[in-house]
């Protein structure tokens, strides 16, 4: 069990690192336990100074609410509020489904001052590799399943 005082330190070294960078990618997904119990993660990595690359685990709670898009966007933008992060958020990693898609679009913004340029908000969310390739594989294993069964 974390002490009231080991947790307070944990999270003033989380507040120092990510007061410490200028840009981060975080990882957004949602997901449901075998007893149905409906979970949120979000992750940030960042290269530092010398160049040390830092993944932190920024959230990990119960999401009690349906997933959708709205619900997403607000408890990701609450997070990121709340850790004073929103603003150097240059990436946001999730996978394809239609809520996480449409949850970024009302999240980002689109005015990315560091180039001067005007950015689309699909262009702020990219999908997930792994998501992707985990749905190519099993395309593939059911394309191969059904060529067997049916000879």
């Amino acid at each position: 069990m974390i002490t009231i005082i080991a947790k307070y330190n944990q999270d003033m070294k989380l507040k120092k690192l990510l007061d410490n960078a200028n840009y981060l990618s975080i990882t957004v997904d949602l997901w449901t336990d075998r007893r149905m119990r409906a979970f949120s993660g979000v992750t940030d990595y960042f290269l530092d100074f010398d160049c040390v690359l830092h993944a932190l685990l920024l959230d990990f709670l119960q999401f009690k609410s349906p997933h959708t898009e709205e619900n997403i966007c607000n408890t990701t933008r609450k997070n990121l509020d709340n850790l004073k992060i929103k603003d150097k958020v240059q990436w946001i990693i999730a996978d394809n489904a239609s809520n996480m898609i449409k949850a970024f679009k009302f999240y980002l913004n689109v005015n990315d001052d560091t180039y001067d340029t005007q950015h689309d908000n699909s262009e702020k969310r990219l999908p997930c590799f792994a998501h992707c390739l985990q749905l190519v594989i099993q395309d593939r294993v059911e394309d191969v399943s059904y060529n067997l069964s049916s000879k």
